[in-house]
């Protein structure tokens, strides 16, 4: 049989995605983010949709990061694609999108 790996299990509901945004022209983090930047998160869940998440922007040593926790409507066996975008807040500007990321959704063991 074959050994299949999987980023995420079906109806999971605990699974975060934390996403780090890098500045194109200096390769550092995006600092400050808090405060300065926010972060959506496109989701599209296999069969489903696309729906625009806010994302929650952390700071600290974590700053130039945002983070979402998939409900479990979104964690369903297939392709999960996620496409993460940051806005500047004073301006709206997109200063950051980054490429679809394609994720495989196993199923829940039974």
């Amino acid at each position: 049989m074959a050994h299949l790996d999987y980023d995420f299990s079906e109806f999971d509901t605990g699974s975060k995605l934390r996403v780090t945004f890098i500045s194109k022209t200096t390769g550092q983090k995006l600092v400050p983010f808090n405060g300065v930047y926010n972060a959506t998160l496109l989701v599209k869940p296999a069969g489903g949709v696309v729906t625009a998440r806010a994302m929650s922007v952390l700071s600290g040593v974590d700053d130039g990061s945002a983070e979402y926790q998939f409900t479990a409507g979104e964690t369903l066996e297939g392709d999960l694609q996620t496409q993460a975008i940051a806005t500047r807040i004073s301006n709206g500007d997109i200063v950051s999108e980054l490429g679809v990321k394609v994720w495989k959704v196993g199923p829940k063991l039974v």
